[in-house]
């Protein structure tokens, strides 16, 4: 954008005449002017309608919560979030958790050092 105002203020470019005329105008143009003219004759209209808005907006983003529980999107008495409720409780959960270990070697899972560790990781998660 400098650089662009800069090389515009060193050419010579020649200024269209403005038509005083505005009954040649298109719909376009009469519409962009009574955008124009709403603008600038009711600033303070403006301002105060837009700083409601903010406001409103303010308000209710207070209100959002976020939360990814899909059995809750359920309502109460819809048989899947029954039955999944039920198998949580019995079971003591029905959500798989999947871990990925990586020993930076080949067939390094099978080092008892390294299985001595998943056991005492797993045992732990499960007293959980």
């Amino acid at each position: 954008m400098v650089l662009v105002s800069a090389i515009l203020s060193t050419t010579k470019l020649k200024h269209k005449a403005v038509k005083e005329n505005q009954e040649g105008n298109t719909q376009m143009d009469r519409f962009l002017l009574g955008i124009s003219n709403i603008a600038t004759d009711y600033p303070k209209a403006i301002v105060l309608v837009s700083t409601l808005m903010i406001l409103i907006t303010v308000f209710f983003d207070s209100q959002l919560r976020f939360s990814h529980l899909p059995l809750k999107w359920f309502p109460e008495n819809n048989t899947s979030r029954i039955a999944t409720e039920v198998v949580d409780e019995e079971l003591r959960s029905s959500i798989t958790l999947e871990v990925i270990v990586d020993t930076g070697k080949e067939n390094g899972l099978y080092e008892p050092v390294v299985l001595n560790k998943i056991e005492s990781t797993s045992r732990y998660l499960n007293s959980i």
